[in-house]
């Protein structure tokens, strides 16, 4: 490093100047600095950087009191240079100054401090100027020169004197005599009366001592430059009502009384009111309109509206937000583009977006969701949500609960929720996909099969489940017919298919099979079981445990009781039981075609069954045969069955039959 010494030149130029013993003149804060500069020994020669900084004292490190200023580069000839220094106001009008020097080659290495510090000497001029006669002062004093404490007591009671500016520091009066003050003051204010301090006050009576004006002129309160609260001294025929007006360029209608804007607003952008007590909270571009639309409120959001005669209405927020004109007592709580429309009165929408309850539909709701709509007229309804439901004019007093793309047409109608569903009748139900319950009372429940499920007749309770239909039950069970109407008629059965005639029923009224059940095919009963058990088929009165009636009613075609077994035209009120063989190409032996093997449950397998056998002539029954020959039967133990046989082994002629008469030994 560079061995650099230098020489301090006796020279400080302190702008401020003295021309006469009457003026001083303003000349900055700059000054000029002349010093010498040593490079090992001899004069420097040369560009250098010089680093200046202002010290309060010699020692080490000592507080800087400004810098560091740094000059680069300065010229350097014969070891002497000079440069222009400027560090600011209020730095040489006090305490004592030090000066420090810091020198490099330029633009290279590090800087070396050069020692000593330099004592910053005033000029004689300016020894002059620090105790100065007022007399010799005249013209304008920039604020930064007059400082310090004047201990003297000083009275301003000239009428004519006009005080412009601001006063910095504490003012200790009692009172002033005339004057006129134009500015601010600055400062704890602790001296005077009939003020407030911004360091709280003392002694304030409530009622008497207040912040504001005593006469009829709006307060405002400016932030900034910009006003941020106004106060209205306004009144109507119940007495004083102010507005508070808060925010940017938000208005209250003249005319309109007790009305509050908390915030908000901006340039084109304004909330306003126009209806007596009325309350924007904040937001912007929110709106409660003028005639009778009082007591109303607004809590955020930007460009929500309160229309006339919606009194005391609430938007709690959101977006483009409506409540219709006489929609009295409506409320909106948030959401996007929602309407509650004229003459809704206490209607309702708790959020989401595009919903609607249309005019005239009172105490509605709609709790949220996208583009659902209660249109006209349809009073005390109610959707939770979903998407795109909608509840029609005719459905006053009815109930979506959510879902998508249910429609609700009927007075008193419930869809819980789903897709597609439509409850057109009055008291009706429909639920899941594609539901339709147009009748009046009826339930439809329909599974997730993509096809309409509609009820046929009122009161009807339909459900479609593709998967089965279970009922998982207690010890009550699954009643059917609980208060016992079912008087016998397919009507008031279980029946299989809608309108069909096959079905089950229980009669619970008095008379005929009371508490059996029938069983009904093309309407007609076709079977009973009674009470005791008896079953009947072709009656619906067995007189056995199994009764059998072919072509009516009173003709028996098979009866089984007590073991035995009988039909019509043979065994009549016998226990024996018989029955008719007719031969087939089936039943015909081949190869020994003059036999006929006889297949049934009394005599298969049992070879000590007696059969008694004849001709049986069955004039129009088919063929009309009659075998005239001589016949036999016998037990073939090969086939287990019992044949019978020509004993001139003729062929067996097809269609001839035979009476057979079973005895069990």
């Amino acid at each position: 490093m560079k061995n650099f010494s230098r020489t301090i030149a006796a020279i400080i130029a302190i702008t401020w100047l003295l021309s006469g013993a009457t003026q001083i003149r303003a000349q900055g804060t700059a000054f000029t600095y002349q010093g010498r500069l040593a490079d090992t020994g001899s004069p420097a020669n040369g560009n250098y950087d010089l680093r200046f900084t202002v010290y309060d004292s010699t020692n080490s490190p000592g507080t800087i009191i400004a810098g560091p200023l740094t000059n680069a580069p300065t010229v350097v000839s014969n070891g002497l240079f000079t440069v222009k220094l400027d560090f600011g106001a209020s730095v040489f009008t006090g305490a004592a100054r030090w000066l420090e020097i810091a020198v490099r080659t330029n633009g290279s290495g590090a800087f070396a401090t050069l020692t000593p510090r330099q004592h910053l000497t005033p000029t004689p001029y300016a020894i002059y100027a620090g105790g100065a006669n007022a007399a010799g002062i005249s013209g304008t004093l920039p604020a930064t020169t007059l400082n310090g404490t004047y201990t003297n007591a000083v009275n301003f009671n000239n009428g004519a004197n006009s005080f412009d500016g601001s006063f910095y520091g504490q003012f200790f009066g009692s009172s002033f005599i005339g004057g006129n003050f134009v500015g601010n003051f600055i400062g704890t204010g602790s001296g005077l009366a009939d003020v407030w301090h911004t360091g709280g006050n003392l002694g304030t009576t409530a009622g008497v001592n207040f912040l504001g004006t005593t006469d009829n002129e709006p307060l405002q309160l400016h932030v900034n430059g910009q006003r941020v609260l106004r106060l209205e001294p306004v009144s109507d025929l119940t007495g004083f009502l102010p507005n508070v007006i808060g925010g940017k360029d938000n208005y209250v209608v003249p005319g309109t009384t007790g009305a509050f804007i908390g915030g908000g607003g901006g340039v084109g952008l304004s909330n306003t009111i126009a209806s007596t007590e009325g309350v924007i909270a904040g937001g912007f571009l929110n709106h409660i309109e003028a005639g009778n639309a009082h007591a109303s409120a607004i809590g955020g959001g930007f460009d929500n509206t309160i229309e006339f005669g919606a009194a005391r209405s609430v938007i709690a927020g959101g977006h483009a937000n409506r409540i219709g004109t006489n929609a009295t007592g409506a409320v909106v709580s948030g959401g996007e583009v929602n309407d509650v429309l004229d003459g809704a009165f206490w209607g309702t929408i708790g959020g989401g977006f595009l919903n609607t309850i249309q005019p005239n539909a009172s105490y509605s709701t709609i709790g949220g969701g996208v583009q659902n709509t209660i249109q006209t007229n349809a009073s005390y309804s109610f959707i939770g949500g979903g998407s795109g439901n909608l509840i029609l004019p005719t459905a006053a007093v009815s109930v979506i609960g959510g879902g998508f793309g249910n429609t609700n047409g009927g007075l008193w109608a419930t869809i819980p929720g789903g897709y597609a569903n439509v409850a057109s009748g009055t008291f009706s139900f429909a639920a899941g996909h594609q539901a339709k319950a147009r009748h009046d009372g009826a339930f439809v429940w329909a599974d997730s099969t993509s096809a309409d499920f509609v009820s046929t007749a009122s009161d009807q309770f339909l459900v479609r489940a593709s998967g089965g239909l279970f009922f998982y039950n207690g010890a009550p069970g699954v009643n059917v017919d609980q208060f016992n109407a079912n008087n016998g008629d397919i009507g008031y059965a279980l029946r299989f298919g809608i309108g069909s005639g096959e079905g089950i029923g229980s009669k619970r009224t008095p008379g005929g099979n009371q508490y059996g059940l029938d069983f009904y095919t093309q309407f007609t009963n076709r079977m009973a079981i009674t009470q005791s058990g008896l079953v009947g088929i072709g009656t619906n009165n067995p007189a056995a445990a199994l009764h059998v009636v072919g072509g009516g009613t009173t003709n028996l075609a098979l009866k089984i009781s007590n073991g035995g077994i009988s039909v019509s035209g043979a065994g009549i009120g016998t226990s024996t039981p018989a029955f008719v063989h007719r031969a087939s190409a089936a039943n015909i032996e081949g190869g020994a075609t003059h036999r006929t093997t006889i297949t049934h449950p009394l005599t298969d397998g049992d070879h000590d069954a007696i059969l008694i056998v004849t001709p049986n002539y069955n004039p129009g029954e088919t063929g009309n045969i009659l075998d005239t020959h001589p016949i036999g039967v016998f037990y073939n133990s090969s086939l287990s069955k019992w044949q019978i046989f020509h004993q001139d082994f003729a062929a067996v002629t097809t269609d001839a039959a035979y009476n057979v008469l079973v005895i069990k030994p």
